[in-house]
């Protein structure tokens, strides 16, 4: 019901921090989300992946077309047995989820 889905809403938004700096490896997430391009996705790569949770998601965006495969191949190599990620794109842009 729409009732429950602002619930779960408001539940999600209240458990989510924004920061520019990240946390100690020690950290682990359900969910990390990282909207920044290529250059810079690529050079935290080992740091992103090594806060996610087993079992986790990952989303990587502010993607265009060309950057899509470097991104996916860096990521999945850290990611073993992840497989492909899946492909959204919006316009221009793309989103990598894993």
């Amino acid at each position: 019901s729409n009732l429950t889905s602002v619930y779960i809403s408001r539940r999600i938004e209240n458990r989510i921090s924004i920061s520019p700096d990240l946390p100690e490896a020690s950290c682990r997430y359900d969910l990390v989300i990282a909207n920044i391009l290529r250059p810079v996705l690529v050079e935290f790569a080992p740091r992103l992946t090594s806060h996610l949770a087993p079992g986790g998601t990952l989303i990587l965006s502010g993607l265009i077309e060309r950057d899509v495969a470097e991104v996916s191949t860096v990521y999945g190599a850290l990611l073993a047995g992840s497989g492909s990620p899946r492909v959204e794109a919006l316009n221009e842009w793309r989103a990598l989820i894993f």
